[in-house]
């Protein structure tokens, strides 16, 4: 039977991204790489409730983390929440918030490469020491993730008792994900802020009821870092 080549090219683009973690090798077949996935308690995760990338708000995760949702259509989702401590200036915490979600791929060499909408995602960060002590800005940023494998929990039954190891593309390893939800939970999988730009749009968020919320989650952790260290001090 004879098929025509544009019959067979649009045939092979139709094979689901599932059929590509079929043919990565043994490590990764304990289960898809569909659902969501987060680090920790998984205080932190990504769907609906997590964010609104029209405005440009977050809701705040109880403690920090990682996560990341994909499906095996090939489309992704990421919500972190970090913290970061200055070693000259102990009371100088900075806090980032970001969010952003896209279309992802397998790579031949076993990497995974993963491409936001542009002008959906966005980050907030947060800087008591900073001129500006509360911002935010659009935000767009390809990763590439040099390896990824699935695991199952030793000794756990459960369907979802497995974890996902990601590799930054230098190969330092992100924390261990638990499998949280599957489906998965995510926002619309295509372009949702149709009026945004790639140029960056940065407000001072200070009279932001948002910056109400946020803002005490960092000081508060501030201030008992502070309070620590006047501690050893007397001692």
């Amino acid at each position: 039977m004879f098929i025509h080549p544009l019959v067979l090219s649009l045939m092979v683009a139709a094979v689901p991204a599932l059929a590509q973690i079929n043919l990565q090798d043994g490590i990764h077949n304990v289960t898809s790489i569909e659902g969501t996935w987060s680090t920790g308690s998984g205080a932190v995760m990504t769907g609906a409730g997590s964010v609104n990338p029209t405005d440009m708000s977050f809701n705040y995760p109880n403690n920090t983390g990682r996560s990341f949702s994909f499906t095996d259509a090939g489309n992704w989702e990421q919500y972190d929440y970090r913290m970061a401590s200055n070693a000259t200036r102990p009371d100088c915490i900075t806090a980032v918030l970001t969010w952003q979600h896209g279309t992802f791929e397998f790579l031949p060499n076993g990497s995974l490469a993963l491409t936001p909408f542009e002008g959906d995602g966005f980050q907030q960060v947060q800087d008591r020491c900073a001129a500006v002590s509360n911002q935010i800005s659009r935000y767009s940023q390809s990763i590439l993730f040099s390896q990824w494998r699935i695991f199952a929990l030793p000794g756990l039954n459960e369907a979802n008792a497995v974890h996902l190891n990601l590799y930054e593309f230098d190969g330092t390893p992100v924390a261990p994900m638990n499998l949280v939800a599957s489906p998965p939970n995510m926002l619309p999988t295509s372009t949702i802020v149709v009026t945004a730009t790639s140029t960056a749009v940065k407000r001072d968020l200070n009279a932001r009821s948002s910056a109400s919320k946020s803002l005490p989650l960092m000081f508060g952790s501030v201030i008992a870092l502070a309070g620590l260290g006047a501690m050893l001090v007397l001692l």
